[in-house]
Order: C-alpha cells, then structure tokens, then sequence
C-alpha cells in the first residue's frame, strides 16, 4: 500500500525549516506554560491564607499625631508597611506623626499612592512640614518625591536605596537590561513568582523569615522598580535640602557603591550625612534599628549648615 511506501529522508534544509516552524509554538507555549504554573502557586498561596495574612500584616500603619511634623515611610520592593514596625515607634516617641501604605504598579501608580498619602498628611494643615523615609526602592522613590513639584519635602532619608542591584553586569548586560529584553521576549508574562535571597546577613538576627515580602508580583512592578532608579539616577545635584543616607557594609540586594557615587553627586544637599551600618540589606530590621531612627529623627532636627556639602561617614 502507498500509505506504508519508504519516505525519503528530509533535506538538511527541510529539518531546519520544520524546526524554525516549531519555535513560535514552543515560544509562546512556554510563556503560557510558565504563567499557568505561577497562577497554580498563586491559588495555593490564597488558599492556605497566606495572602490573606500577608495583606494583614502590611496594611496601612497610621500614628497619628496633629500639629507636630509629619514622617512619610516608604517601603521597599515588594515590601510593605510591616517593614517599618520597629523603626516607626520609635519615630513617634521622637515627636513625629508616622504614615506608610502599600506601593503598589508601576512608577506613576507608586507616585499616585504617595500623593495620596501626602493629601492624607497635610488634610488638616496644608503647611504641614512632612520629611520622607524610604528602604531600598522606598529610598529612591523618596527622592523622586522630594524632586517633583509641589511635593513639598521637608528632608529626606534614603536606607540602602536602590539604583542598582548587586553584580550590576551579567554576560555583558545589566540586569536592567535583561529585564527590558524579557518583557519584550516573553510579553505573555504578566506575573512572575519570586523570592527575596536567603541570606543570614540580610536582617541580622531576625532571620531572612523577617523580610516580609510579597512573593507574587506583576511586571508593572518591575517596571516601577528600573523606572523609578532611572527617575533620579542623574538629578542627585537637584535636590536642595537635608539628605541624610544609611547603606549596609553587606548588603547582598543592592550596589552600595552606587549610592555612594550619588550621594558624593548630591553637591546642593544641606545637610548632608552619609553612614555605614555593619549587617545585611534590610536595615529597618536589623537589631540597631530603634538607633538607626533616632539617629534619622535627630537628622530632620539639625539646621543646615552654611558652606559646602558635607560627606561625613
């Protein structure tokens, strides 16, 4: 029968054609495979309550206290209010009324939420004087928010800010780089379930269980990570008022000296403090961060100096 005649061999052309077909299949299957997988881990995680629980424990943290100056804290990626719980305490026995919300989307829904946040702060007296505290992305998109206008920042201080991760170059590339590429390789991917490194260093004795991050993000939130660095990146010489930031001797998330560099930038800054911390990334965490926001507190009291930008470690 015809059906069961020998077929001849494909052509080497013929193989390479019948692969080349194969591969937008298999390229967008991935992609539909990958976010299948996410959306399954995603479920258990609802169903287990663990999203529940999460929200819970990083809803909004409010310390009301009128007529006194106001402190804004900004927590990091992926991170929430409950980054914050020992270092705001502390802020409202120094004198200062303390508000810190989820910041969640990309840069412009970030910038939304602390508008927001700022309305929310100065409802009663828009004269109010608010000073802005951010970890990590919270730090950067502190000084975004200090250098747009209308903000009204009285001060700013910036805990291990982010502009660039650690090992900044990768086959050539930076990661921001690699992240641009895979939006464009792979746009089917709308979700991506990640997890902050387990380190000892990154919050000291508290345990990498401490980092209470949220272990499912959109891509707009990467989007806001990478837009939020390149805000600021070059504008350290525009902001003209109290800069005080704190960066981790180990830190293991973000390029330490890349906030160095910018902070050496910030030439209009007054004053102007730079220190150095023993421990890992997570400095609201770590066992000296009742110290680390007295020291901040007594920072936003310090009159500017006359002459220069000091660099002081």
């Amino acid at each position: 029968m015809a059906f069961f005649r020998k077929r001849r061999p494909l052509k080497p052309w013929e193989r390479l054609f019948f692969v080349l077909s194969l591969l937008p299949t298999l390229w967008i299957g991935g992609q539909l495979a990958y976010g299948k997988w996410v959306l399954h881990r995603w479920e258990a995680w609802k169903a287990d309550g663990s999203e529940k629980r999460w929200y819970e424990a990083n809803k909004s943290l409010h310390l009301p206290l009128p007529s006194a100056d106001a402190i804004l804290l900004l927590p990091g990626f992926a991170d929430g209010p409950s980054v914050w719980q020992k270092m705001a305490p502390v802020f409202a026995e120094e004198g200062f009324e303390v508000l810190s919300t989820l910041l969640p989307g990309d840069l412009e829904g970030k910038r939304r939420t602390i508008d927001r946040s700022l309305a929310k702060l100065r409802a009663d007296d828009p004269d109010r004087r608010v000073w802005v505290v951010g970890h990590s992305l919270g730090g950067t998109l502190a000084l975004d928010t200090a250098l747009r206008p209308g903000t009204r920042i009285s001060g700013v201080a910036m805990i291990a800010p982010f502009f660039d991760p650690v090992a900044s170059r990768t086959l050539g590339l930076t990661p921001k780089q690699w992240y641009r590429f895979s939006r464009r390789a792979f746009p089917a991917v709308l979700m991506v379930d990640q997890r902050t490194p387990g380190h000892p260093h990154l919050d000291g004795k508290d345990g990498p269980g401490a980092i209470r991050t949220m272990p499912f993000l959109s891509t707009w939130d990467y989007d806001g990570l990478f837009d939020a660095a390149d805000a600021v990146r070059d504008r350290a010489a525009d902001w003209h008022g109290p800069l005080r930031m704190d960066v981790a001797s180990e830190d293991e998330i973000v390029d330490t000296d890349a906030a160095r560099r910018f902070f050496r930038a910030a030439t209009n800054a007054l004053p102007a403090r730079l220190e150095e911390h023993p421990g890992g990334h997570v400095l609201p965490l770590s066992p000296s961060a009742e110290t680390l926001a007295r020291g901040i507190a007594r920072f936003f009291r310090t009159p500017p100096p006359a002459g220069n930008h000091p660099v002081l470690q």
